[in-house]
């Protein structure tokens, strides 16, 4: 069998998800499973740090077909017409038993364009597994966001791949509910590798931090979805005066600007911990650990941000929106307390809840059943069984979502 691999974007989760996967089908490879392994990537992935760091170590072992060239961020409708010839040449030219499209949304929402796209004709000629990030599930609230809503809804009934990997259980659910064929549709694992724990004096000792008192803090770095002035809001509203925020990571320009004009007080009193620079693995992990309260506080989108899942895997309670994913995952899994992040009293009502409460937070079953469903292993043996590799013997199903919801389930 032959896999070719898709991604036309860069960085984030585009990288990480082909890093969690090519291990995986290498060693497939090995065991005769697989005869070869094609990853499609555009020239300025193969030219990236990104690449240097996670892929590079890959050479030899898969065959990187840089053929993608440059891709328009912004992903234009005439964008996305371009990416699916190109998608169509690269399989003509690779001719792979089997398809995997890591970033499927935007060829998803091609194959719907017939006939000003022929995307959809691939499947003629290989098994197709897309995996989709975005969408509403129904959940839309202002007028550009129901009309990209009603487009992904018209792009998933449409869908011409064999199997659609949704990374939004409640696009799953709509998905279902839509009448989509069972066999057609699953829940993709998000990979969030397995994060050591440590105590959180090691972990505040790592990284030059306050060792007394409470801390709550948003880890990683900052852009304009982030709403750190809110997270600063809410904190000067409710916390006591043993009670830190730390912002662990690079800080955008327009953050950096707002702390040092409108809270340099804060800071000033070190009631406002800053760690304003690019953090490695360690100290990004050293971070989540060193925290009472991790505060992945983003305006409000549909989809999930993996740090919220990282959150997750080290056994901190959370502070983020409401809406979307993120709220219904933390009201599911007890993982914390959300707030409406445009309405101030509604974050500083959740923010001084899930302070009062970290101190015997503890982790449960349920949330220990989405660490494991998320780990990279699970993420790739979901994907090769959605490519339609055979199991492995000696090694178990993958973990499923139904699993995750209901542990009785082996669904």
């Amino acid at each position: 069998m032959h896999v070719q691999i898709y991604e036309p974007f860069r960085g984030g989760h585009h990288t990480n998800y082909l890093a969690a996967l090519i291990p995986s089908l290498i060693a497939r490879r090995e065991r005769g499973d697989i005869d070869r392994i094609t990853v499609t990537i555009s020239r300025a992935h193969l030219d990236s740090p990104n690449y240097a760091e996670q892929l590079s170590p890959f050479e030899g072992e898969v065959d990187f077909d840089p053929s993608i060239g440059s891709v328009d961020a912004g992903v234009p409708v005439r964008e996305r017409l371009r990416l699916a010839r190109v998608l169509e040449a690269a399989v003509d030219r690779c001719r792979p038993d089997a398809l995997v499209l890591t970033t499927g949304d935007h060829d998803t929402l091609a194959a719907a364009m017939r006939p000003l796209s022929r995307v959809h004709r691939i499947t003629g000629k290989t098994r197709v597994v897309a995996m989709v990030h975005a969408g509403y599930a129904g959940l839309a609230d202002t007028p550009a966001s129901r009309v990209k809503d009603l487009l992904y809804q018209i792009a998933l009934r449409r869908a011409p791949w064999q199997k659609l990997l949704l990374v939004n259980p409640l696009n799953y659910e709509w998905a279902a509910r839509a009448g989509l064929p069972a066999d057609q549709i699953g829940v993709l694992p998000d990979p969030v590798p397995p994060i050591a724990p440590r105590e959180r004096s090691e972990a505040r000792a790592h990284l030059g931090l306050p060792q007394d008192g409470r801390l709550v803090g948003y880890v990683g770095a900052t852009d304009g979805r982030k709403a750190i002035p809110q997270l600063i809001a809410a904190f000067r509203t409710v916390a006591g005066p043993d009670e830190r925020l730390a912002m662990i990571g690079r800080l955008s320009t327009e953050h950096r600007a707002l702390i040092e004009g409108a809270h340099g007080d804060l800071v000033g009193s070190g009631r406002l911990v800053l760690i304003d620079r690019f953090l490695d693995t360690a100290e990004f992990e050293a971070g989540l650990c060193a925290l009472d309260v991790v505060a992945p506080l983003h305006y409000r989108r549909a989809e999930l941000s993996a740090n919220v899942l990282k959150a997750v895997a080290v056994r901190r309670p959370i502070f983020a929106d409401c809406f979307g994913y993120t709220g219904w995952l933390i009201d599911k899994f007890a993982l914390g307390t959300c707030g409406d992040v445009r309405d101030p009293e509604s974050l500083a009502t959740a923010l001084r809840a899930v302070l009062d409460r970290s101190a015997t937070y503890s982790s449960s079953a349920a949330a220990e059943r989405l660490v494991r469903f998320h780990l990279p292993d699970n993420y790739a043996a979901t994907v090769e069984e959605a490519i339609g590799l055979p199991p492995i013997p000696g090694r178990a199903a993958p973990i499923s979502w139904a699993h995750v919801i209901d542990p009785k389930s082996r669904g």
